[in-house]
């Protein structure tokens, strides 16, 4: 894959994140058409399993429960995800 492609792939998975951070009703939208296997890289397939999870659970998604859930994922600690996860709704 070209790197173009890659940079695209990324912010449109930040933007899907982000928009799911600003308004949790989205994730619901996102599932009818995305799982967590859809993503490329394994630092936002983190982010939305997390997502998912909480959800699941009837859980609040916001930026203080998903840094919580993701606390101890290793793909999205090793990358910087937490400024992944605040810079997230800014692409959006």
């Amino acid at each position: 894959m070209e790197r173009p492609v890659i940079e695209a792939t990324l912010k449109a998975e930040q933007s899907i994140i982000g928009a799911i951070l600003l308004d949790p009703s989205v994730l619901d939208i996102a599932k009818e058409y995305i799982s967590d296997s859809d993503f490329y890289a394994e630092y936002n397939r983190e982010i939305f399993r997390a997502a998912c999870n909480l959800a699941n659970k009837g859980e609040g998604i916001n930026l203080a429960s998903m840094l919580g859930a993701l606390i101890n994922a290793p793909s999205f600690n090793h990358n910087g995800g937490v400024l992944i996860l605040t810079r997230a709704t800014e692409t959006c």
